[in-house]
């Protein structure tokens, strides 16, 4: 079994939030190794994801609106064979039972200062939806 170590956010945004703006501060997280079988997933979709100093940021669109929900990054570090660290990373969504339908699109920001390292100075991220294998976009160079 697979040890994966979890960012974790450690807040929670009303559904109907804006946007995290480039003023805005980085979402509070925490690093904690936790079990790849023992997680919650709901339905999401994800289509602009960028590293904006010391944070990824990931476009999501969810149904929602009554209730808060959580995203969790989770981290292992890739089997790819690569002159710098390699991290996969997938993005994990809790909609906390929420059954409103409107739909909700905003950016979540993720510290990434936990996944410093590399003594290279860089890594590169491989972001995958929960469920999937193909990463949402070519790899992200994150340098530090």
């Amino acid at each position: 079994m697979h040890r994966f170590l979890s960012v974790f956010l450690a807040f929670s945004l009303a559904a109907c939030s804006a946007s995290v703006g480039a003023n805005d501060e980085v979402d509070n997280t925490r690093v904690q190794e936790r079990d790849g079988d023992d997680v919650q997933q709901d339905p999401y979709t994800a289509d602009t994801t960028f590293i904006r100093g010391d944070s990824l940021i990931v476009k999501v669109g969810y149904s929602g609106g009554c209730q808060n929900h959580f995203f969790t990054l989770v981290s292992e570090v890739s089997p790819i064979a690569a002159p710098v660290q390699a991290y996969d990373l997938m993005l994990i969504h809790d909609a906390n039972e929420d059954m409103c339908e409107a739909y909700i699109q905003e950016e979540r920001s993720f510290d990434l200062a936990p996944l410093k390292t590399s003594a290279s100075g860089e890594m590169l991220l491989f972001l995958t939806v929960y469920g999937s294998d193909v990463p949402l976009s070519p790899a992200l160079r994150y340098q530090y």
